[in-house]
């Protein structure tokens, strides 16, 4: 997704059938009171409803140039006095003051993609009222076997057929590892069976760890079981939003995990559907048909991740600054040592990543929360 110009912004910030949830639950929680932050705010088309229900200020936060464009947006609506513009990472950046409701669309594909939700965390956990408000608050993840021939006989079996002469099957099996988003087939699939959530996140209270859910399936229609139909849902206010393929389309795809080869159902079986992730790493799933067994992981999608698996034994990884960091924090609680000077000493050490006292106080606070008993 294009977040840094205006074509690119287009599909989310006037996605309408979005954006009118979004609308009652700004209704609902804005005051003339309020105070709103409009997390990766885009052209601010939050912070404009929160405005357009008499919010008293709302900063937008937007790390792209276009966020300016908010200024003139919200001159053009006489509310230029109520809208500040901020423009940078809410991580690198200060809030005046603290707010009464954070509004974002900043939830991936299948909630985990693009690991957007550490950045929401971030700002509820430094900027949030005790008593303030997530839009969304909760969100879900949903799934639905699914018979799509033709969705997958587009992405997995067309490699298996030569092009122009030319063998190139070679790449199907990497193909079959693969997720399958933004496809205009998933619509046409049948649905075999009732939709069921896998997953859900209180976006209110959750902090970021692995993801990893296992739900039954029930089979309410025979067919053949080409993949699982999986989707984001989220509430917003009083309403639920969800972007499932039977669903009005919004900006948010709906994505289709495949059964590779698919598997014949009959009314009445059940399937165990398991789907993980690991943050900032690759998907994973299984699919357990009676004593048969369907799975893959997204990191066998690439060339690279097969060498991965052929190698994992002799792999030597190394952590990340911010792993160092946390494993610095849990090394200092020992029952004895204050957080403050398990900030200070932290912050001397990982400075680059941690440049002030507050962010280094802020950063040990979201790992004791994390990590202490």
């Amino acid at each position: 997704m294009a977040y840094g110009n205006l074509q690119g912004q287009r599909s989310m910030a006037l996605d309408a059938t979005r954006n009118a949830v979004y609308d009652r639950a700004l209704a609902t929680h804005s005051t003339p009171d309020s105070i709103v932050l409009d997390l990766g705010a885009g052209v601010g088309i939050f912070g404009m409803l929160a405005l357009k229900h008499g919010a008293r200020r709302v900063y937008c936060v937007e790390p792209q140039d276009l966020g300016v464009m908010a200024h003139e947006i919200a001159a053009a609506n006489g509310w230029a006095d109520r809208l500040t513009v901020l423009q940078g990472r809410i991580e690198e950046i200060e809030l005046p003051e603290k707010v009464d409701i954070i509004v974002s669309a900043m939830t991936g594909n299948l909630l985990f993609n693009e690991d957007l939700l550490p950045t929401v965390f971030h700002a509820r956990d430094e900027y949030l009222k005790p008593r303030g408000v997530l839009v969304p608050s909760v969100a879900a993840i949903d799934a639905v076997p699914v018979a799509a021939p033709e969705l997958l006989r587009r992405h997995l079996d067309s490699w298996a057929e030569p092009h122009l002469g030319i063998d190139v099957s070679a790449a199907r099996r990497y193909a079959a590892n693969s997720i399958v988003f933004r496809d205009p087939k998933l619509r046409d699939a049948t649905a075999l069976g009732d939709t069921q959530e896998l997953f859900a996140l209180d976006l209110q209270a959750a902090s970021y760890e692995k993801f990893d859910a296992t739900v039954n399936l029930n089979v309410t229609e025979s067919g053949r079981c080409d993949g699982i139909a999986t989707w984001l849902r989220m509430k917003l206010g009083d309403d639920w939003l969800p972007t499932g393929p039977f669903d009005p389309q919004v900006h948010w795809a709906p994505a289709c995990v495949p059964m590779d080869p698919p598997v014949d159902v009959q009314v009445g079986d059940s399937i165990e559907f398991r789907l993980m992730r690991p943050p900032h790493g690759d998907w994973a799933w299984r699919a357990r048909f009676g004593d048969q067994v369907r799975q893959g992981s997204t990191m066998f999608a690439r060339p690279r991740g097969q060498a991965v698996r052929q190698t994992a034994e002799q792999a030597t990884p190394a952590a990340t600054e911010r792993a160092r960091a946390v494993a610095a924090v849990i090394a200092a609680m020992d029952g004895d040592t204050s957080l403050a000077d398990i900030a200070a000493r932290v912050g001397d050490e990982f400075s680059g990543l941690l440049p002030t006292a507050e962010r280094a106080l802020g950063f040990v606070q979201r790992v004791v929360r994390t990590h202490s008993r």
